[in-house]
């Protein structure tokens, strides 16, 4: 069984609900849940904020505040309030080749997970090609998503 699928089963179970908010991975994420039969009870909503303007003009986000913890951290709390989500993500990144970042690389990730009870933020530096990068930021979401 994919870890999307046990995913959406745990939370399914748990009366969990799920409000995203990405931007390296473009709507991935969402697009591998939903990819699972009965989503629909989890996710509520996934929002793509892909360009620096959209962040700043619907959450005030400046271009150079955009990578960092505390901003991950902001938007998954935000989440959770404007949705009512038992649980929400904020992921940002750089998949490249471009860096338009002063302080990550190519390959590095911030997300949240947050919830009424706790909020974890997780660094990574993932290697491969853009493509690459996106899937393996996805994968540990999912993974870290399972076990919150």
């Amino acid at each position: 069984m994919s870890k999307a699928k046990q995913l959406i089963q745990k939370y399914t179970n748990e009366n969990k609900t799920l409000s995203l908010v990405e931007s390296i991975t473009g709507g991935g994420l969402a697009f591998e849940l939903t990819s699972i039969s009965g989503s629909s009870k989890v996710l509520k909503v996934s929002e793509v904020l892909y360009q620096d303007k959209a962040k700043d003009d619907l959450y005030k986000i400046k271009a150079k505040e955009i990578y960092h913890t505390s901003t991950t951290e902001e938007l998954a709390r935000l989440l959770l309030k404007k949705y009512s989500t038992t649980h929400s993500v904020a992921v940002v990144g750089i998949a490249g080749p471009n860096n338009p970042s002063d302080n990550l690389r190519v390959g590095d990730v911030i997300f949240t997970i947050a919830s009424k009870e706790k909020t974890r933020t997780f660094t990574y530096h993932f290697t491969g090609s853009r493509s690459s990068i996106r899937n393996k930021t996805i994968k540990q979401i999912i993974k870290e998503l399972l076990i919150f």
